[in-house]
């Protein structure tokens, strides 16, 4: 049975409801995405129907950076982020 109701798959997005530590690919610095940062899941750790957490990644578009980081699954909100790109219109 299930105790997470929102697993999520790879290339899935959601908001992040805390700040999470992450490293700039490509480089050995770490960074802080702030609460509300829309990221992307490029891996899932734990059963299937029950995750434990995510590797995800985010473009931090003031900085020209990408970023890793690991979100522990309930720290994590489900969204229809990549449907929703506030630049446009």
């Amino acid at each position: 049975m299930s105790h997470n109701k929102n697993v999520m798959k790879q290339n899935d997005t959601f908001v992040l409801l805390k700040p999470v530590e992450a490293i700039v690919i490509g480089e050995h610095r770490a960074v802080i995405l702030p609460a509300k940062t829309i990221v992307t899941v490029v891996l899932t750790f734990g059963d299937p129907n029950s995750t434990e957490a995510y590797e995800v990644e985010a473009f931090l578009p003031k900085e020209n950076i990408y970023v890793l980081a690991s979100v522990k699954a309930h720290d994590a909100v489900s969204c229809s982020c990549a449907t929703n790109t506030p630049e446009e219109g």
